[in-house]
């Protein structure tokens, strides 16, 4: 009776709640499903217009189905219960992640492995915006065969044709591992054969991919090689591939040949916005020794920073674990945050370091302090760019409470309170997820026990450090404009050739100005850098991002700052 009592007053929170905007409160934070048996490793996905899908896997009936959830850029959600049932098919007693991300059209696409065909073999779904399932009840079958096939990764190019990687072990262990790649069109047909193009190499196992987009609907591929065995030492390598599927660089680029990755270590990657990326990893080249480091690659292959890697600190007395990097493209410079711990691992802080283009560090040997090394136990470090500085989330102490910080490129803290609190429930939480920067705000979704065995919770967070709803909404004619962001008239409008928009920063901040469709698909950005107060003007000539003009209709300039969102509507003739 106890039993039903606790999940009937659950499901009443849950009802509440569903109606509720991002929460205000770090103590409370905003529930994405709460349920009677255990809802864990939630994803991220963010729309150009702020929408938010969050994924999971259910334990319903002893097996793990996959659930999603959509909010919008408010925190309301869109979909009624439990969220969407994406997948009910029989999966192992274990589960082996997933991806989620989203297309230029705001549709959700999302990975995973069951065993519904009696293999291990890898699905992919893709979710319109009310919830339908556009590949069907059934997702595609990436594969079909006596294989171990853990989820694809999924990035999406500006020709919107989703590209799948995903690593497959022969379980008869007669052939190597291999990597898989699939090109699939919004309508489902697969670009690139029934088989996807197959990466392959006798004397080695591929591994552990990753992908970014590169310049003309190119990907880069990162992975990881090892000759044989769960415990063989991987190296990190990279090729570029074209829209067709076939590799552009002559040979693959080795990214860190100098040490294997130590068991059940990947690698981080970021774009760095030009068709390149930066990875960031930690090995052990040093005997019993764990190192941080940073490598980038550019569009044509060439690495820019040592070779094996730049490295983040020389102190030989702790170890460096677990970082993430980020590009702060407006002063062209790479910032890493990572786990510093002591040589028994018993203590653990937060620490930084920035490299230029070419590797140098440039806050010392040993990079920058920002949480001394104590016994809280610093786990779960995500960074994100604002373009300007970056925001970093993290967990601290064994009953979790999150973090976020704001810092410049010198360092500095950019938030009153240096640290601000993102979930101070204390209780276990685990598989914190963190979307990207977004519309002025980060999204994060993490498995919490504070009520059983396992419900998910998310939570947002300002560019100004506050948590809850943003200020957004249509205006034409702003009665009394906030004082720290004015938006002026746009004219003429309707617009012919190039439109003028006016705007006066009261406070200093960052501002963002972008051309929207009716749909609230980017068009182009205008203006993403930090201003001082001052009037300022900006042009938008009628183009897109690439340059081409726009069809006649009705668009949304969008400003974005720290002090909210403004809009205004458009006509372009």
């Amino acid at each position: 009776m106890k039993k039903v009592f606790l999940f009937v007053m659950m499901l009443l929170v849950f009802q509440a709640a569903s109606r509720a905007q991002w929460s205000t409160s770090s103590f409370q934070n905003t529930p994405v499903v709460i349920a009677y048996d255990e809802q864990t490793t939630p994803k991220v996905a963010v729309c150009d217009n702020g929408d938010t899908y969050i994924s999971w896997f259910s334990i319903e009936n002893a097996n793990y189905n996959v659930r999603m959830q959509k909010f919008d850029i408010m925190g309301n959600k869109q979909w009624d219960g439990a969220g969407v049932l994406i997948s009910s098919h029989p999966s192992m007693t274990w589960i082996s992640d997933h991806t989620l991300t989203t297309d230029l059209s705001g549709d959700a696409l999302i990975s995973f492995m069951d065993i519904r065909s009696g293999y291990n073999n890898v699905y992919a779904y893709r979710l319109a915006p009310d919830g339908t399932q556009v590949w069907g009840a059934d997702g595609i079958a990436l594969s079909n065969g006596n294989y171990f096939e853990p989820f694809a990764k999924i990035v999406v190019p500006p020709d919107n044709q989703a590209v799948f990687a995903w690593q497959r072990a022969d379980n008869t262990g007669v052939q190597k591992d291999v990597l898989v790649l699939q090109k699939i069109a919004p309508d489902g047909t697969l670009q690139w054969g029934a088989g996807g193009k197959v990466f392959s190499n006798s004397s080695y196992n591929y591994d552990y991919p990753d992908m970014v987009t590169s310049d003309n609907n190119s990907v880069i591929l990162v992975y990881t090689r090892a000759i044989s065995g769960l415990t063989a030492p991987r190296y990190i390598y990279a090729q570029r591939i074209d829209a067709s599927g076939n590799t552009m660089w002559a040979s693959d680029v080795a990214i860190n040949a100098a040490s294997g990755l130590p068991i059940g270590t990947t690698f981080s990657l970021v774009p760095d916005g030009s068709g390149g990326a930066f990875i960031s990893w930690f090995d052990d080249r040093l005997p019993n020794h764990f190192r941080a480091y940073v490598q980038h690659i550019d569009k044509s292959g060439n690495v820019s920073m040592p070779v094996n890697g730049a490295n983040l600190s020389t102190n030989a007395t702790t170890q460096q674990l677990n970082p993430s990097v980020v590009w702060v493209t407006a002063y062209n410079c790479a910032l890493c945050f990572y786990q510093e711990e002591d040589m028994n691992q018993n203590n653990s802080g937060l620490y930084a370091q920035k490299l230029d283009l070419s590797g140098n560090t440039k806050w010392g040997a040993n990079g920058k302090s920002y949480i001394p090394m104590t016994g809280q136990n610093i786990q779960f470090i995500n960074g994100r760019s604002t373009d300007s500085a970056a925001i970093v989330l993290y967990s601290s102490g064994s009953n979790s409470t999150y973090w976020a910080m704001k810092v410049d490129t010198a360092g500095n803290y950019l938030w009153s309170n240096n640290m601000v609190p993102l979930s101070s429930v204390l209780t276990f939480k685990t598989f914190l997820n963190v979307g990207p920067y977004n519309n002025k705000q980060i999204i994060a979704a993490w498995e919490d026990k504070r009520s059983d065995a396992g419900d998910i919770y998310a939570q947002n967070i300002k560019t100004n450090g506050s948590l809850g709803p943003l200020n957004v909404g249509i205006n034409d004619n702003p009665a009394n404009p906030a004082a720290a962001l004015s938006l002026g008239a746009v004219y003429p409008n309707p617009v012919k050739q190039k439109a003028t928009l006016k705007f006066t920063v009261g406070i200093q901040q960052h501002v963002t100005i972008q051309v929207l469709d009716i749909n609230g698909l980017v068009c182009k950005t205008l203006i993403d850098q930090e201003l001082k107060p001052e009037t300022y003007t900006t042009v938008w000539d009628g183009n897109n991002a690439d340059g081409s003009r726009m069809a006649a209709g009705v668009y949304i300039l969008r400003i974005s700052s720290d002090s909210g969102v403004q809009t205004k509507k458009i006509v372009l003739q």
